[in-house]
């Protein structure tokens, strides 16, 4: 899956974006993985590709720096 942020995102502003998605490898109960990224906007940006497994997910949080 892609995202393309730019169409999300304000050009110019930071963002401290935390993934979560499925990762056999954790050693937790739910098997989720975490990874935080810091990102800044831009008009135009190379769009965010997720690996998802056959039945799992992911979430992304994005919250803008202040």
């Amino acid at each position: 899956v892609s995202l393309d942020l730019a169409q999300l995102l304000t050009p110019g502003r930071r963002y401290t974006a935390t993934l979560y998605n499925d990762d056999p490898s954790v050693q937790t109960q739910t098997h989720v993985g975490v990874k935080t990224l810091a990102l800044k906007a831009r008009a135009t940006m190379k769009p965010l590709t997720l690996q998802l497994l056959p039945s799992g997910g992911a979430t992304l949080l994005l919250k803008p720096q202040p």
